[in-house]
């Protein structure tokens, strides 16, 4: 599961903790297990179909396809892997921008050294 999680841009942390892409959220909420993942804020879980499913907006069996033909194990013979809607994921791709964005931003914003530049502008203001 976290190979796959990990394939379509889950960022994990060492503690299998990861931003659910399901719901907007400011502290990481999905843990990642071996077999399975489970959100403690949306309550959403499942195995590795069921997360490529409800991430692409797919049934299961599409998504044991997709699943298939990304990691190129070809269990599905001559049949053609559903095309994902593009729509989908550009959306997904924005709120992972996003989400990094604005972490990024909150990191700067509490660094002493913007803070001490931010001081020193305003005491030379006065």
């Amino acid at each position: 599961m976290p190979d796959v999680a990990k394939f379509y841009g889950l960022q994990i942390n060492r503690s299998g903790m990861a931003y659910c892409l399901f719901q907007e959220e400011k502290t990481p909420s999905l843990k990642v297990y071996d077999d399975h993942f489970y959100c403690f804020g949306c309550g959403a879980t499942g195995d590795c179909t069921g997360f490529v499913a409800k991430l692409f907006g797919i049934s299961q069996f599409e998504a044991a396809k997709k699943i298939s033909y990304d990691f190129g194990l070809n269990l599905f013979n001559r049949e053609i892997v559903v095309p994902v809607n593009k729509a989908l994921q550009a959306e997904n791709d924005y709120r992972m921008w996003l989400r990094k964005a604005s972490v990024t931003l909150s990191e700067y914003l509490t660094t002493p050294i913007f803070l001490q530049e931010y001081f020193f502008a305003y005491c030379t203001y006065l």
